[in-house]
């Protein structure tokens, strides 16, 4: 039960961060690296959020 609640909140927090690092390329006109850096995600991360990103 813990590892599935763990999961849930994963996803959100992912999705959480899309939903940031879209906002800033659409309003600040920043390129995806440029916004994950605005918002300090970590480069071990960052791969998986730009195959998501497309």
């Amino acid at each position: 039960m813990c590892r599935a609640f763990e999961e849930v909140r994963e996803q959100g927090r992912e999705q959480t961060q899309l939903e940031v690092i879209r906002n800033l390329m659409n309003n600040l006109q920043l390129s995806a690296q440029q916004a994950m850096d605005a918002i300090g995600i970590p480069a071990k991360d960052r791969d998986i959020l730009l195959m998501k990103l497309s």
